[in-house]
């Protein structure tokens, strides 16, 4: 299960946090291969996550 059982148990509901989450995951990655200047920040906001 990757949805926490204390938010709603809507199926639409539980999607967009999959997805959602999907995307900020995606995001991240690529700002690691991309933004090499920023890396080190990226490192710790990655870490903290």
């Amino acid at each position: 299960m990757q949805v926490p059982r204390w938010l709603p148990s809507s199926p639409s509901f539980m999607d967009s946090v999959v997805l959602s989450s999907g995307i900020i995951e995606i995001s991240l990655g690529l700002a690691m291969l991309f933004l090499t200047k920023q890396r080190i920040k990226l490192s710790i906001a990655l870490a903290i996550v």
